[in-house]
């Protein structure tokens, strides 16, 4: 798994792995934003389970595998976090 070059925050608190690419991002703004994620956020998941969150940690953050295409999630990110 490779980090992201653009979106790796290191104040991030959850990592989304696209493609095997890992984003570390702010659930709070992901959450703010996205009605779909503040839902992820609040159930409760079964450990290790495919495509949502899990047990699986990485730099001590929850991670989430999305099935989206690199190229739609980083349009999507580059909009939350770069809106300019």
């Amino acid at each position: 798994m490779t980090p992201s070059s653009d979106f790796w925050f290191e104040d991030g608190s959850i990592v989304v792995v696209v493609e095997n690419v890992a984003f570390r991002l702010h659930q709070s703004i992901l959450s703010r934003h996205s009605d779909v994620f503040a839902g992820l956020f609040t159930v409760p998941q079964p450990p290790n389970h495919d495509n949502n969150v899990g047990n699986d940690v990485m730099d001590d953050c929850p991670t989430v595998h999305l099935s989206d295409t690199l190229a739609d999630f980083t349009d999507v990110l580059k909009v939350l976090y770069q809106p300019l």
